[in-house]
């Protein structure tokens, strides 16, 4: 499971986080499921393109 803690200015006046910042958020998810899987990392894919 990965934790991230939002910063305030990333969240509107409900506490949810602003939309546009959730593919920030899902990408970060991404790379670090990679890194905890060898072989799926940030550079493998990159030089797999």
């Amino acid at each position: 499971m990965c934790r991230v803690r939002v910063r305030f200015s990333k969240m509107n006046l409900m506490n949810i986080v602003w939309h546009g910042i959730c593919l920030n958020y899902l990408e970060d998810g991404r790379e670090s499921f990679g890194r905890h899987y060898s072989g799926i990392d940030y550079q493998t894919m990159a030089d797999a393109r």
